[in-house]
């Protein structure tokens, strides 16, 4: 593990008199509620972790470069024998700096990463483990923790090998609910009563005048320029990239999306593809909805730098342009609601996990998930939260 002291953030300040703050995103959106997170928690001492695994390093090392830590553990990857060796078998000694942190508050955001679990399960126990909302985690309730077990089950034959070998090398890999401290989240009215009942909860209030801060410095750090893609659109389609995770083949994904978009015609949709730092899929999402575009004749704006940029940071720019767009996808994104959990602005939704599920028998919904959208919806004052059943009943919705 290297480190950067952030020596130019904080001067004459002696780390004993304050509290550590160490947050361990692991998706941009994770990292984003690290910033909010540090603004809120400024007069503490601040530190994030950057793991190779979830950001390029290049990005990582941007990160370092400003200095607007206190301090910066970069996670990097080498050969996979190393990689696997360093994180399996010698964490203890190879990241000795992050297993043996004492009286700090630990912030993760996930569930479903090993190396996240088994640094939450191999502290010492004076830490205290803060969970940060993942979005929609958890929202859900923690039964879904159980449903994304058993959906385990369906991935790849090979996949499931390596987490059995994991899992039967270390148990510390596990998610051990008991480990978690408190929850800090944004929305706590949206969560289960029995989940409320049960743990220990802190709201975050964002003061806007620092979270604006905030966004203005990860606007900077993404290189992100406002673009003219946004003017006069009616919907934006947020790519789940369904087909890559192995539980729908890209044929019947694509026949599915064909059938839908042949309903919109004369609409003019934005394909927000999501980020991704694997080059060879954001090539194949590319192809993926160009040939759509060409049997569809639809009007789609093909927003291919969309992989680059986290959805926060595009609708934070480009806001006023997305005043009355319709939010659509096959899932129920955490990017439909993100502007409701940062600005307070609603707008309309259309989840497509009904038809989905209906066509193809991949489960995309629950119960979990069903109970969660009924809650927000009841949130919902200006705008709907509509879940279609069948295809012809979105373009009803979407030209009403």
């Amino acid at each position: 593990v290297s480190t950067d002291k952030g020596k130019n953030r904080r001067r004459g300040y002696d780390i004993n008199d304050m509290e550590h703050y160490i947050y361990f995103p692991t998706t941009h959106y994770h990292f984003i509620i690290s910033y909010f997170l540090r603004e809120k928690n400024k007069k503490h001492y601040n530190s994030i972790i950057l793991d190779e695994s979830h950001f390029n390093r290049n990005f990582m090392n941007k990160v370092i470069d400003s200095k607007n830590w206190d301090n910066i553990y970069a996670l990097n990857l080498s050969s996979r024998f190393s990689n696997f060796a360093n994180r399996n078998i010698f964490y203890n000694s190879k990241y000795d700096e992050l297993f043996n942190i004492k009286n700090a508050n630990l912030v993760v955001f996930t569930f479903g990463d090993d190396f996240v679990n088994l640094l939450v399960n191999s502290i010492y126990k004076n830490n205290n483990i803060l969970m940060g909302e993942d979005g929609i985690f958890p929202y859900y309730g923690l039964a879904i923790v159980e449903e994304y077990c058993n959906l385990l089950k369906d991935e790849p034959t090979i996949n499931k090998l390596k987490r059995y070998f994991r899992y039967k090398t270390n148990c510390k890999y596990q998610f051990n609910i008991q480990r978690i401290d408190k929850f800090l989240l944004l929305n706590p009215e949206w969560l289960p009563k029995e989940f409320i009942q049960q743990y220990t909860l802190e709201q975050i209030v964002l003061d806007q005048k620092a979270m604006q801060m905030a966004l203005n410095e990860l606007t900077c750090l993404y290189d992100y320029k406002k673009e003219n893609l946004y003017n006069d659109i009616d919907i934006i389609y947020f790519d789940p990239d369904l087909s890559n995770t192995g539980f729908i083949t890209e044929r019947k994904e694509y026949e599915m999306l064909y059938k839908i978009f042949n309903e919109l015609k004369g609409l003019k949709i934005v394909i927000k593809l999501k980020p991704n730092n694997n080059e060879l899929i954001n090539t194949q999402r590319k192809a993926f909805y160009d040939t759509l575009q060409k049997e569809t004749a639809c009007n789609f704006v093909m927003n291919y730098s969309g992989s680059k940029y986290p959805w926060e940071i595009i609708y934070y720019n480009n806001a006023i342009n997305f005043k009355d767009v319709i939010f659509m996808s096959p899932v129920f994104s955490t990017a439909f609601i993100t502007p409701k959990k940062f600005f307070g602005i609603e707008n309309n939704v259309i989840c497509l996990q009904n038809i989905f599920d209906k066509e193809l028998k991949v489960f995309i919904s629950s119960k979990s998930i069903d109970d969660f959208i009924d809650r927000i919806k009841r949130t919902y004052l200006s705008k709907s939260i509509y879940i279609p059943d069948s295809i012809d009943d979105i373009r009803s919705f979407c030209i009403k």
